[in-house]
């Protein structure tokens, strides 16, 4: 997954972009819609019957006057996610199977977003007689010796013919991050995903199963000296499935440590706090939320400039957040 991004705003994209498609198209409006929180009874993908590790949450947006449907799902309370973009009404082009079945752009590419040093270990090619799954799968481990499982793969979830040119190849683009200490079942997982309409088992098996619900990981404030200082802020917070906007903010604040609330809706309202390692660089600093749903966020503070942080973390199910803060001048 790359990210793009400036001072404001920071936009998540994966690497199949919708140029990629070929077929009947109505012309081409790259904007997306917001991520929603969805049930498991509105999913479009079978991973109840295909997963073998808890899901924490299921997301969804559209984009492309809806050519382009984005499905996500977040695994074991922070331990992954899997990426999922589908075309209802397309396929894939040449270009685009070409590079799912080539070894070494699945290789740059998963290196590329990795940290420095990281190696790919049992690389695994799927590819079906059809072509109607292709990709690769692989075990990736870091420089401190974590071993993540990565993939990237497409499968033809469609089973019926879209147009006379369809030939039933690729119509979905999968992406798997997964560091969980169970590990993923990726044979089952590449072999078996498919549209949930088209599962009799997923369909049968809803009413035994539930999201799992993930623990707090909000932390309280340390005891530390009083908050004798105030400071405007405005924010940009892009929380998928919560809010994404922007807000003015107070913040009260020492040489070490601050907080601050933001109204996510009419009923929910956020109470968060920073704590820096030392007065040197007060900016650089780790942040909790605590909200009135029972939702929970942490993660760090990067600064940019003097006035502007880039904050990065996740919530209590691993969804990724981001927050853009530009300090005002004066009080």
């Amino acid at each position: 997954m790359r990210t793009f991004g400036n001072n404001k705003t920071v936009i998540m994209a994966t690497a199949l972009a919708a140029a990629a498609l070929t077929g009947c198209q109505t012309t081409p409006n790259n904007s997306f819609s917001s991520w929603r929180a969805t049930s498991l009874e509105q999913a479009r993908f079978n991973m109840l019957t295909t997963l073998n590790v808890p899901i924490s949450d299921v997301q969804q947006r559209s984009r492309n006057n809806g050519q382009v449907l984005d499905e996500d799902w977040w695994l074991g309370c922070g331990d992954g996610q899997i990426h999922i973009e589908h075309v209802p009404v397309s396929w894939f082009n040449t270009a685009t199977v070409s590079t799912l079945k080539d070894k070494h752009a699945f290789t740059k590419s998963t290196l590329n977003s990795a940290s420095e040093g990281s190696t790919l270990k049992d690389i695994t090619s799927i590819e079906t007689v059809t072509s109607n799954r292709i990709g690769y799968y692989a075990d990736l481990v870091n420089l401190d010796g974590q071993s993540c499982q990565v993939g990237k793969f497409g499968i033809r979830a469609k089973e019926d013919l879209t147009f006379d040119n369809d030939r039933g190849t690729v119509d979905t683009y999968v992406e798997v991050n997964y560091c969980g200490n169970n590990r993923l079942d990726m044979a089952t997982l590449t072999s078996n995903l498919k549209l949930a309409k088209n599962d009799e088992e997923y369909i049968s098996s809803l009413t035994d199963h539930q999201l799992e619900q993930c623990p707090s990981v909000f932390q309280e404030a340390s005891p530390a000296s009083p908050l004798d200082q105030s400071r405007r802020a405005d924010l940009t917070i892009i929380w998928p499935g919560t809010y994404s906007g922007n807000q003015t903010l107070n913040v009260l604040y020492n040489d070490v440590a601050g907080k601050f609330s933001v109204v996510l809706s009419e009923t929910n309202n956020c109470d968060g706090h920073y704590e820096a390692d030392s007065p040197e660089t007060p900016l650089k600093a780790r942040w909790w939320m605590s909200c009135s749903n029972g939702s929970s966020a942490k993660g760090y503070f990067y600064p940019e400039t003097s006035k502007s942080l880039l904050g990065k973390g996740q919530d209590e199910k691993g969804v990724k957040i981001l927050l853009g803060i530009e300090l005002n001048t004066g009080a």
